[in-house]
């Protein structure tokens, strides 16, 4: 299995420049997209600048650099982010870019944590990025549970249901097991919101009573 060699400080500052100088192209881009995993700050940009700028680069040229890459898969987790930014037509449009970027390219999956070197070995936070994974890294071969793009209450970004069931009713029963009532904005914000509002007041109906008709309904167990 191949690895991307890691940046120094001054090909991370580099980086950074570049892109806020806005004269970010493909071929720079792929340059320094495997750069993600070592700086989780850089992958975040990384996937605004691809939103941004993918409509205007070649899916061929894109390609034709991915064949060099050593882990081309990388792509396909920023993609993933870059999807959830994207909504009706140009959502399909992009997913058909991606498509034609990756036409033949060979990838095989890594299995490994998606960041490099950001987690102390045996450390309970390593535990968490591997146990807690999310379907934005391991659809692509890594293990990673924090999004690249902001999933909080109060973002635009559309909420999506991340976390796979067994591992959301471990924490409902967690959390109704040590609070008499909640809310959904509980097990939402239990969850980091990487769960929909329709899917958790779903989840909670299974296994708790609710009180009310509004959003600050409460439930108990």
């Amino acid at each position: 299995m191949k690895y991307p060699s890691p940046p120094t400080q001054k090909d991370l500052l580099g980086a950074y420049n570049l892109i806020q100088s806005k004269r970010l192209t493909a071929k720079k881009f792929m340059e320094i997209f495997e750069w993600s995993r070592f700086d989780p700050r850089l992958a975040e940009i990384l996937v605004l600048s691809l939103r941004d700028h993918w409509s205007d680069w070649n899916p061929f040229e894109i390609n034709h650099l991915l064949q060099k890459s050593h882990s081309p898969l990388i792509l396909k987790v920023l993609g993933a982010h870059v999807t959830l930014l994207l909504k009706g037509q140009d959502r399909k449009v992009f997913n058909s870019w991606m498509e034609c970027c990756f036409y033949k390219v060979e990838a095989t999956a890594d299995w490994s944590l998606f960041y490099i070197g950001q987690f102390n070995f045996g450390s309970s936070l390593l535990k968490e990025e591997a146990f807690e994974s999310i379907p934005l890294f391991t659809n692509w071969g890594y293990y990673g549970k924090t999004p690249m793009i902001d999933f909080s209450m109060d973002s635009k970004v559309s909420q999506k249901t991340l976390v796979p069931k067994p591992e959301r009713i471990k924490k409902l029963k967690q959390l109704l097991s040590r609070k008499k009532q909640i809310r959904v904005h509980d097990y939402m914000a239990l969850l980091e919101n990487k769960i929909s509002r329709r899917m958790a007041e779903l989840d909670i109906k299974e296994f708790a009573r609710k009180s009310g008709n509004t959003k600050s309904s409460t439930y108990r167990k």
